[in-house]
């Protein structure tokens, strides 16, 4: 994941308005679940982190930036839920059970803000590509001229619904399952329409131990003619 980390601008706190980033709480406790296997290997009882990220990816109609939470807010949105950190896979318990040493869980929670917020960050370079002059490019080369005219305006995500094509990868052709599932609505500025954008994220192994990698695949959804458009574009490249 080190290869997509993000040079951030600034870590200050935000101001009113800005208290979400592409991930909701329940996103968090899945990501949270899928990247436990990465192991603390010794106490910190250091405090969380309150300082937060600003991201590269532009809020609809506000001029700033969309901000990443800290790592006291993650842990914090999921304990007012009543959920803490997965059980650790080296004791099979959470904080205070099953022998975790203490902040063993706050380890789990620094471990993923990282890879959270370098993943969001591929999302939005991925989705900059697409709407290039040369969209429907994949990979991770630079973004065309025009890409930088949109924002995001919106996310959600339900790792519980899965896309059509996920499905068909994991139960006709025996592929990965994904971990989640996200959809994106990004405002194009210049003509002042929307588009959607699915995301679905697969866990692979990255033949390093303890560190996973994360793959996306990210699309325009065919539910309007422009994202067929793209989609179309695409496939015959």
């Amino acid at each position: 994941m080190g290869k997509d980390a993000v040079d951030h601008t600034s870590s200050a706190a935000p101001p009113a308005g800005e208290e979400k980033c592409p991930l909701s709480d329940e996103q968090r406790e899945q990501w949270l679940r899928m990247h436990s296997r990465e192991q603390p290997t010794e106490s910190d009882p250091a405090p969380l982190s309150e300082d937060r990220q600003l991201s590269s990816i532009p809020r609809t109609d506000t001029g700033k930036n969309w901000v990443y939470p800290s790592e006291k807010q993650f842990r914090d949105s999921l304990l007012r839920k009543g959920k803490n950190a997965v059980p650790l896979p080296a004791t099979g318990g959470s904080s205070g059970g099953g022998g975790a040493p203490p902040g063993a869980d706050d380890a789990v929670y620094r471990s993923i803000i990282p890879i959270h917020n370098s993943v969001n960050e591929r999302v939005w370079r991925c989705i900059r590509e697409w709407e290039s002059p040369g969209g429907g490019l994949r990979g991770g080369g630079a973004a065309g001229p025009g890409s930088g005219d949109i924002t995001l305006t919106s996310f959600k995500g339900d790792f519980r619904k899965w896309t059509p094509r996920a499905w068909i990868r994991h139960y006709v052709f025996r592929m990965s399952r994904p971990f989640d599932r996200h959809d994106w609505l990004v405002h194009r500025t210049q003509s002042g329409r929307s588009l959607e954008y699915v995301i679905d994220f697969y866990y692979a192994d990255s033949g390093r131990s303890n560190v996973p990698e994360v793959v996306l695949d990210v699309r325009p959804k065919l539910n309007s003619w422009e994202g067929v458009k793209l989609r179309v574009k695409h496939w015959f490249k």
